[in-house]
């Protein structure tokens, strides 16, 4: 229990240094808050005008891959943040401390849901002026809510191994890249169907498909069907592979 208790300690102390580190850098509260709104702004008055949706106001139907989007942006610079310890010696230092293992992942990890909250808070707020609404009930929220902390988790993690394994901060920057890109080939912002059949395989059972699927369905109150089942499958089982390697990339390190 004592151990416990301690662990605690050292990861709420890992959290608020992460804080810190996101405050002093400009650019990541630029990624974290500035980013996902030009995203949000361009796609609608941008593009919204040519795009026709059946049973769909634009606004309605991108906002779930928006959100993403921002949540991938701001989950990635948790990459950026562990290369940096890594390059500057400082979890070497911390291994010489009496503080828990995994303090020092779980505070980037905890850093990475108050960063994404920001992002989500910013996002709904600025839809809700451009009538965006929510048409769930009480159930229907609660399970937006769970697969939105789960793809937070899986990729967050991601994140952390993606900025354990990279050999340069250069390396790392790219992960941003990719959580930008791969939203594109999915039902995020365009139907599967409208893309070019090379392409439809792919795009369908993508992770981003089944969550932005079901994320939809549930802001508007709609039968969810298989994707919601899906979705949740993709978020554990990346979730359990990015996790372990992130404790044996870090072990390794240690080493």
């Amino acid at each position: 229990m004592y151990k416990l208790k301690m662990n605690m300690m050292d990861t709420y102390t890992m959290v608020l240094r992460s804080m810190k580190h996101t405050v002093r850098h400009t650019e990541i509260l630029i990624m974290v808050a500035i980013l996902p709104l030009m995203q949000l702004l361009l796609l609608i008055f941008v593009f919204g005008g040519t795009m026709h949706l059946p049973g769909f106001n634009y606004i309605d139907y991108v906002m779930p891959g928006i959100l993403l989007m921002g949540i991938a942006s701001s989950a990635s610079m948790t990459a950026v943040s562990v290369k940096e310890d890594m390059e500057k010696g400082i979890i070497d230092r911390f291994r010489t401390m009496a503080i828990g293992k995994s303090a020092v992942l779980n505070g980037h990890m905890f850093a990475t849901f108050a960063r994404t909250l920001i992002t989500v808070v910013i996002i709904i707020t600025v839809a809700h002026f451009l009538n965006f609404r929510f048409h769930m009930n009480i159930i229907e929220a609660f399970l937006a809510f769970v697969l939105i902390f789960s793809f937070v988790l899986m990729y967050t993690w991601a994140s952390i191994v993606w900025g354990l394994f990279c050999p340069s901060l250069e390396a790392v920057g790219a992960f941003s890249y990719f959580g930008m890109f791969l939203p594109y080939l999915s039902s995020c912002f365009v139907p599967v169907e409208n893309m070019p059949t090379f392409l439809q395989f792919f795009t369908r059972y993508q992770p981003f498909t089944p969550i932005a699927e079901s994320l939809r369905a549930l802001f508007l109150g709609q039968p969810v069907g298989n994707y919601l089942i899906l979705a949740f499958a993709w978020c554990f089982v990346l979730f359990i592979v990015f996790y372990l390697l992130a404790i044996q990339l870090y072990h390794k390190r240690k080493s």
